[in-house]
C-alpha cells in the first residue's frame, strides 16, 4: 500500500515538473516569435527625396528647370554623359559630354520622378543614380530658412538691419589692424570705426552664403556666422 502511494506521489510530482518546464518553454519560445516579428520586419521605405536629406544633407535636388540652361542642370547633364552607357535611355544620352550643353527636359523629367521612387535605404541602386546625377551642393543659404532671411544688398534695403549687423562683426572683432577681423575684409582698418555696414561687409555676407554649407558630413563654421551677421527676422 505505501509502494503504491509514494509510486503515486513521484509520478505527480514528475508530471508537474514537466508541465511546468513545458509551460516555461511556451513562453520563453512566444516570446522569441513575438520578438522576432519585430526583429525580421521589413524596414519602412522612404522616397528617395527624403532619404537625400537623412543621409546626405551636403547635398540637394537640383530644383527644376524648364529650359537646364541653370549651371547646376549643366554639370549634372555632363555628368550623366561622362558616366557612360546612358542607364536611363535619354535621347542623345550616349554623346560626347562638353559641360555647355543644356539638360535635356527628358533628363530633368526623369530625376524628378526617380527622385520620388520610395527605396528600402541609401543602398539602393536608383538611389546612388539619384545623388550622382540629379543633386548640387547644399548651400549655406539653402539653410536659412523659418526665422530668419539672408539680408538684402542693395542700397535701399534692409538699412537699419545692415547697421545692426555690422555692430553686431564689429563686437565679435575687436583686432582693428588690418586683417585682424575674421572674415579679412579688405577695408576693415578703415571702415571699423563707421556705423553704418561697408560694402564690403555686404558683400561678404553674399559671397560666404553662397558658398558649401558642408564639408563632407558636418557645417562649416561660417555656416553660424553667416546666420549670426548677414540675417535679419524673416
Amino acid at each position: 500500500m505505501m509502494y503504491h502511494t509514494c509510486l503515486a506521489m513521484i509520478i505527480s510530482s514528475t508530471t508537474k515538473l514537466v508541465a511546468s518546464s513545458l509551460a516555461s518553454c511556451s513562453v520563453a519560445v512566444g516570446g522569441l516569435l513575438v520578438g522576432s516579428q519585430y526583429l525580421w520586419k521589413n524596414p519602412e521605405k522612404k522616397s528617395i527625396s527624403s532619404l537625400l536629406k537623412e543621409k546626405n544633407p551636403e547635398k540637394r535636388l537640383i530644383e527644376k528647370s524648364s529650359t537646364g540652361s541653370e549651371s547646376e542642370w549643366k554639370a549634372a547633364w555632363k555628368n550623366y554623359l561622362t558616366s557612360g552607357g546612358n542607364i536611363w535611355s535619354i535621347d542623345g544620352g550616349d554623346k560626347q559630354p562638353n559641360g555647355t550643353d543644356n539638360a535635356p527636359s527628358d533628363f530633368i523629367q526623369k530625376c524628378l520622378d526617380k527622385s520620388n521612387i520610395s527605396v528600402d535605404n541609401e543602398q539602393d541602386t536608383i538611389y546612388s543614380q539619384v545623388l550622382n546625377y540629379c543633386t548640387r551642393d547644399t548651400l549655406i543659404k539653402d539653410l536659412i530658412f523659418g526665422s530668419k532671411r539672408i539680408l538684402v544688398n542693395a542700397s535701399d534695403k534692409d538699412t537699419s538691419e545692415w547697421n545692426a549687423s555690422w555692430a553686431l562683426y564689429k563686437s565679435k572683432n575687436t583686432n582693428t589692424s588690418k586683417n585682424g577681423d575674421k572674415w579679412a575684409l579688405d577695408d576693415w582698418d578703415k571702415k571699423h570705426s563707421e556705423s553704418n555696414a561697408p560694402d564690403s561687409f555686404k558683400k561678404k555676407c553674399v559671397d560666404k552664403s553662397t558658398n558649401k554649407a558642408y564639408s563632407q558630413k558636418s557645417l562649416v563654421e561660417d555656416y553660424s556666422l553667416v546666420s549670426e551677421w548677414c540675417t535679419t527676422n524673416a
